[in-house]
């Protein structure tokens, strides 16, 4: 995703979808050699979860972005809502 003003006004949706999708190994980021698996179930409905209990900035991140990423950040996980879960994680 690149950003070319004035057109911009989608561009955080854009890098949010596009995190998901590196995370989580879909769509074009899909190694070929990798099986198909169902994808995870997260608890989004109340904050179940802390910056604690992941290993990596990607595992927070794939949790933010299926629970609603900034529109709907129910764990807290993005502080200063830059769209990035976890900043302090590897």
């Amino acid at each position: 995703m690149y950003r070319f003003p004035p057109d911009t006004k989608l561009c955080n949706d854009l890098e949010e979808m596009e995190t998901e999708a590196k995370v989580l190994n879909i769509g074009i980021w899909e190694a070929e050699e990798t099986p198909k698996t169902n994808s995870p179930t997260y608890i989004c409905s109340y904050n179940a979860y802390n910056c604690s209990d992941f290993r990596t900035r990607a595992e927070a991140q794939a949790v933010f972005v299926a629970c609603g990423g900034t529109a709907n950040d129910v764990h807290w996980l993005d502080g200063d809502n830059d769209g990035i879960a976890c900043e302090s994680l590897p």
